[in-house]
């Protein structure tokens, strides 16, 4: 059973929509089955499950690309009655959600670390 991968990112406009397409094409070279949906936006869940229902997809797992845990994260993706959620369910696709903030993760925090520091380092 092929089960996709939902990139969920804020959205803000067209900046920020090229640069999470960017990493979703970037994770698509190692998991074809990677979509993009956007809290703000498109594309939109609508959209995305429809895709996946026509490539034939009924498992999908969420994840947020939130850097913390918070409203959007609990009501506006994890959530069961979510309209993320609900779009997907509508399509005849279960989707789990990874619940966690990008910060929770220490690599990425180390990451952001460093960044940050060679930032202020010059």
């Amino acid at each position: 059973m092929r089960q996709a991968l939902i990139l969920v990112g804020h959205g803000a406009g067209e900046e920020a929509s090229v640069l999470y397409q960017q990493l979703t094409e970037e994770i698509q070279k190692a998991h074809p089955d990677t979509w993009l949906v956007m809290l703000h936006g498109k594309p939109d869940a609508g959209q995305a499950a429809e895709e996946l229902a026509a490539a034939g997809i009924t498992e999908a797992l969420i994840l947020p690309l939130l850097l913390a845990p918070g409203h959007h994260l609990s009501k506006n993706i994890a959530a069961e009655d979510s309209e993320i959620r609900r779009a997907f369910a509508r399509a005849g696709i279960h989707t789990e959600v990874k619940n966690n903030g990008l910060l929770e993760d220490e690599t990425i925090r180390r990451t952001l670390a460093d960044h940050c520091i060679r930032n202020i380092s010059g």
